[in-house]
């Protein structure tokens, strides 16, 4: 389940491996051994490969089908200084392409359950 879980929510946010295996510190074949089951991340590269992810590590383990972290007040209050005509710093557009890809799926599970 978790080598599905995470190759399919990879590609649906356009991260490659590459940036996967930086980003948490393994080789790019460790995220491809993931990926195809031969190998399971420590629990650390876990919550790692979730944060980055924005899923729940109980998605990728199979044991929610709940896929999304829940937004806090505190998680999306760096978008104040945009709305109020300031530059986005790259951080800040880093943050604003994930929530778009958040909602992204997010609309795209709500079409799946209707459809």
């Amino acid at each position: 389940m978790f080598h599905t879980r995470l190759r399919e929510v990879r590609e649906s946010r356009c991260i490659s491996r590459t940036k996967l295996a930086d980003t948490i510190g393994v080789s790019v074949s460790m995220v491809g051994h993931y990926e195809t089951g031969l190998n399971s991340p420590s629990a650390e590269a876990l919550i790692k490969i979730a944060k980055i992810l924005n899923v729940s590590v109980d998605y990728l383990l199979g044991l929610s089908e709940e896929k999304h972290i829940k937004a806090t007040h505190e998680s999306v209050s760096f978008v104040r200084p945009i709305i109020n005509g300031k530059p986005a710093s790259d951080r800040q557009l880093e943050m604003l392409t994930k929530m778009m890809g958040f909602a992204r799926d997010v609309l795209e599970d709500e079409e799946t359950k209707e459809g």
